[in-house]
């Protein structure tokens, strides 16, 4: 379209809405309630994709709230743990999911109370800023800020024995994000 076309159009689009205005019509508005259902139906979606985890020995006041690892990330996981000769590979791999899946950290101010982040702005995921807001000490290497594995394996550690505590949340929680994928393709085919 060239320049005097689109001119053309544009005004002609205009006019139509002021004399729409000069007849106290406007342009018809996509419905309230309709927006409002879609937005819920959305949000209910959403919902079915999160698990919260309670991080043990903290009498379910921190909370780890994960999202499904998307397949990139997850083949990237499992290929690392296949060529592991590590001793705690499976309490590595669980560990590195629980991380990949972290969507943020929240809390509760009572164990069966509401979920919330513990900061409403900015998400706080497993790195320093945690450590300092729960006051905790990280045992690095030469004053470097911390990985995300070790701060997993610090938080963990109010637990008795923290690499079981991983390895547990870990499998409940890969068994969850399997369980929500074949939830979530069947209702996937039920809706065309």
């Amino acid at each position: 379209m060239d320049e005097q076309t689109q001119d053309i159009t544009t005004s002609a689009y205009q006019d139509e809405r002021d004399e729409l205005a000069d007849l106290g019509m406007e342009e018809s508005q996509p419905d309230n309630l309709l927006l409002e259902a879609i937005r819920a139906a959305r949000a209910e979606a959403a919902e079915r994709h999160i698990y919260d985890m309670d991080v043990p020995g903290f009498r379910g006041l921190l909370v780890l709230r994960l999202v499904p690892v998307g397949g990139r990330k997850g083949s990237i996981i499992r290929e690392r743990w296949q060529q592991s000769k590590s001793p705690d590979k499976d309490t590595n791999l669980n560990a590195d999911t629980i991380i990949a899946a972290l969507q943020e950290v929240c809390g509760r101010t009572e164990a069966t109370g509401p979920v919330k982040p513990l900061d409403p702005e900015v998400p706080v995921i497993l790195d320093d800023r945690l450590t300092r807001l729960l006051g905790l000490e990280v045992p690095t290497i030469n004053g470097q800020a911390p990985t995300a594995r070790q701060v997993l394996f610090t938080i963990f550690g109010a637990a008795h024995d923290p690499d079981l505590a991983i390895q547990r949340c870990g499998g409940e929680f890969m068994e969850w994000a399997s369980g929500a994928d074949a939830q979530v393709s069947e209702e996937a085919l039920g809706e065309s």
